[in-house]
């Protein structure tokens, strides 16, 4: 497994639950949000995520060096990779707090559901 698999599931997360998070508001709140206001959401969701990813994938990153030489199969390998990110999202948010927990919680981790189908694990 190379960093570049890790690097590119980081980024999907990052970039598309963003867009999941104001399309769900946007539908769930009934909002009349205009084309403006929903990009400065996303962008603040983006750059958040950005900021708050970042202890995730340096533990992902020693998790998945420490297990690279154990010839352990690219599923579990992305098995445990998304069992760490759910739970540092939740974590994150539960320190965090605020209203919309639940709502964040579950729309990331369904994208870290999503995207690492669509993302291949390379061997070394």
């Amino acid at each position: 497994m190379k960093n570049v698999y890790l690097i590119k599931h980081w980024a999907a997360v990052v970039l598309i639950a963003p867009v999941l998070v104001v399309l769900s508001g946007m539908f769930m709140e009934s909002s009349e949000m205009q084309l403006k206001e929903a990009l400065e959401w996303y962008f603040l969701f983006a750059l958040f995520g950005c900021f708050f990813s970042v202890p995730t994938l340096a533990i992902n990153y020693f998790v998945l060096f420490a297990l690279k030489n154990r010839n352990i199969h690219a599923f579990y390998l992305k098995l445990i990779e998304v069992l760490i990110t759910i739970g540092c999202i939740q974590l994150t948010l539960y320190l965090l707090g605020g209203s919309a927990t639940f709502q964040l919680g579950l729309t990331y981790s369904i994208t870290v559901l999503l995207t690492v189908f669509f993302i291949k694990m390379e061997k070394y």
